[in-house]
């Protein structure tokens, strides 16, 4: 069943556990997500439409591509919202409410706070109207951990619920220490730092950058207040071994997609697991 971001994720705030939004590509990796979801009987979150797009190709098929998922997801026996993540210019959001996403992913983390609110601001408005939610993010979530060295990306709390009342954003991705990719050494996520964005805003809040986190901590920010983990560059690395490690030799060879999709399926599994979702699916 097709719910709104903002439902689940009320819901995750209230009982103190995340939902993993996964990077979904294709309608095998959406089919193998609600496998997932269904057997362990946990919500879902769709990650999609990742770039930017321009000419009417792209377009068609991000159509097409998100039409089809939203058939499946409207199929399912579990609650699941469809994610445009990450867009970068006004145009591009328009896109996504367009297309039928349920949130769109408002990123100007770059730019300076004024200029970040006064963007982010102006597209809660219109996809408000449409009835789509917005997640924002305030700080900077970069690439490798050696980004975040610099103190100036992380999201100062006091800084953060002034953004959260002027924008009016559903949901707000945070910087503790996480970052996009494959890190650099271990992370270290800062919870204090997460307690007090907690403490000082009433929107759940997001953690992108999740592959690489240890386990535990993931689990310990979920139960602190995280209320969706964006999980990528780990569903790319399953599909990835799934097919190194299967045994493909001769005629085995026409088992390479269950390999691929089979592993991009248990890792999805695994993060609903230590996320604290699975059996949450009401």
């Amino acid at each position: 069943m097709i719910v709104k971001l903002s439902e689940l994720l009320k819901e995750a705030k209230k009982n103190r556990y995340g939902i993993p939004a996964f990077a979904v590509e294709d309608e095998n990796c959406m089919r193998s997500a609600i496998e997932a979801a269904e057997e362990m009987k946990s919500p879902l979150i769709v990650l999609a439409g990742f770039k930017e797009y321009s000419d009417d190709k792209e377009l068609r098929d991000l159509d097409y591509r998100t039409h089809t998922f939203l058939h499946y997801c409207e199929e399912a026996s579990v609650p699941i919202a469809l994610t445009r993540d990450h867009t970068y210019k006004y145009e591009d959001a328009i896109i996504g409410v367009k297309s039928g996403f349920q949130c769109i992913m408002a990123d100007r983390s770059k730019l300076p706070f004024e200029e970040n609110v006064a963007q982010v601001a102006e597209i809660v408005k219109v996809c408000h109207a449409a009835g789509v939610d917005v997640e924002a993010e305030l700080g900077h979530v970069g690439l490798g951990l050696d980004l975040q060295n610099d103190g100036n990306v992380f999201t100062v709390p006091e800084e953060a619920a002034e953004y959260v009342k002027r924008t009016n954003c559903d949901s707000l991705a945070v910087s503790i220490g996480n970052a996009h990719g494959l890190y650099k050494g271990t992370p270290k996520l800062q919870f204090d730092r997460l307690e007090q964005l907690v403490n000082a805003t009433d929107v759940p809040l997001v953690l992108h950058g999740a592959t690489g986190i240890p386990e535990e901590d993931v689990t310990r920010a979920c139960q602190s207040g995280i209320c969706k983990v964006n999980v990528g560059t780990d569903t790319y690395m399953a599909c990835r071994d799934g097919v190194l490690n299967a045994d493909l030799s001769g005629s085995k060879v026409y088992g390479v997609f269950d390999a691929m999709y089979g592993s991009y399926k248990e890792v999805l599994k695994h993060w609903m697991t230590i996320t604290g979702s699975a059996g949450k699916a009401a």
